[in-house]
């Protein structure tokens, strides 16, 4: 800002400040879609510092949100799978839920592109592991049983995950406003 004795920013500097910026809400957006948007607001954060040269976003700034995208993506996943080992899930059962969600996304990401990926994700997981629990435990019952505690899980990783993204682009946000 001109009135506190700062220069005005170039129109190339504004428009790569937007560009940031749009990255940054991109990486909250997909966040939301299970994928590491939390690595994503890291390099984006990464590759500002070292285009300014450290100045708003400094290295100690940058070695703590490295520290909480690895926390994000690691509870994440270790909620995950405290889920599916909580609910019973056999490895059969995990590695079924993971050929599934590719299967599912394969089939239906075609027909209804991005959101056909998502649902195929976890259309084909869901199918998977229910199919690989019945034929294990041949019980109906129990093979649904094991699937809230799963999404529990999962539900709750991705419920942290997404808070520490929130938590990262705010840091970020006042850090460079301030």
């Amino acid at each position: 800002d001109a009135i506190q004795g700062e220069k005005p920013l170039t129109p190339l500097a504004t428009a790569a400040l937007t560009l940031f910026i749009l990255v940054l809400l991109i990486g909250l957006f997909i966040t939301v879609f299970g994928l590491p948007g939390s690595l994503l607001i890291f390099l984006a954060a990464l590759l500002y510092a070292v285009a300014t040269g450290f100045s708003p976003l400094g290295f100690p700034t940058i070695m703590a949100l490295l520290l909480l995208a690895l926390i994000a993506e690691g509870l994440e996943f270790l909620l995950g799978m405290w889920g599916a080992h909580h609910a019973a899930a056999s490895r059969r059962g995990l590695a079924a839920a993971g050929v599934g969600g590719v299967a599912g996304m394969m089939a239906l990401t075609p027909w209804l592109y991005g959101p056909g990926a998502l649902i195929g994700l976890f259309a084909g997981a869901f199918t998977g592991v229910w199919i690989t629990e019945m034929i294990r435990q041949w019980n109906l019952k129990s093979a649904f049983r094991a699937e809230p505690r799963a999404i529990l899980g999962w539900t709750t990783g991705s419920l942290v995950r997404g808070a520490l993204t929130v938590g990262m682009t705010v840091v970020i946000l006042i850090t460079i406003y301030s």
